[in-house]
């Protein structure tokens, strides 16, 4: 591994998601603003295909491009914070190849983007490191102080902690198969195993099973659904 000599701070334009003028962003790397590039793209078309299909929450960004290892997840807010708009980022491990610094400096300059381009208040961008544990392949998370707010899914409100774990409560990739459930749930009973936080239970319920039961070897999980 070869140490990185220090850059000199740099502050890049870009389009103002509300119109007028461009913004300032200070930055550790002005190459940052590939990345903003990218990620204003990928959120145009993201967010045109959420609004057609009714979708409030889903990934705008997972690591496009190798230099900004992250993903990040869009959350649109629901009952009591309805018209809200919360980012989360999570930090991908970098490989041992890359400068701890270096590293740091960039995900550093992610949240410093991530606001601008969204048109998302700073204090409503959330970030997570994943790093791995000792001797395994799962990850641990950084840490961070607890957030729970609400979103939406086909219309069913949502409990989430965007701050206090990795994960959110909300498996984004499992939206398909939550849906496949509520369609097929009506008069059935529905017993959802290793459950998380139990969203797909929610669905059956809303989808007319006649009874639930959630089952999760966490006790944080369950008492969360």
């Amino acid at each position: 591994m070869f140490a990185v000599p220090p850059r000199e701070p740099a502050v890049i334009l870009v389009p103002n998601p509300a119109g007028g003028t461009e913004l300032s962003v200070e930055v550790n790397d002005a190459g940052v603003a590939q990345f903003a590039a990218r990620l204003r793209k990928v959120a145009r078309e993201r967010r045109k295909w959420a609004a057609r299909e009714g979708v409030a929450c889903y990934r705008l960004y997972d690591g496009d491009l190798p230099e900004y290892a992250c993903a990040i997840d869009l959350y649109e807010g629901a009952a009591e914070s309805e018209g809200i708009l919360y980012a989360h980022v999570a930090e991908y491990a970098a490989p041992k190849s890359v400068d701890e610094a270096l590293a740091r400096a960039r995900f550093e300059d992610v949240l410093a983007v991530v606001p601008a381009v969204l048109g998302i208040r700073p204090d409503h961008v959330f970030s997570k490191a994943r790093v791995r544990a000792r001797g395994g392949g799962q990850y641990r998370d950084a840490g961070g102080r607890s957030y729970v707010t609400h979103t939406s899914e086909d219309g069913l409100i949502c409990e989430i902690d965007l701050g206090g774990y990795l994960d959110t409560g909300i498996f984004l990739d499992h939206r398909t198969t939550r849906e496949m459930v509520g369609k097929m749930a009506a008069g059935k009973r529905f017993l959802n195993l290793f459950a998380y936080t139990g969203v797909a239970t929610l669905h059956a319920a809303a989808g007319g099973a006649s009874s639930t039961t959630t089952v999760d070897l966490s006790q944080t999980y369950l008492d969360w659904a």
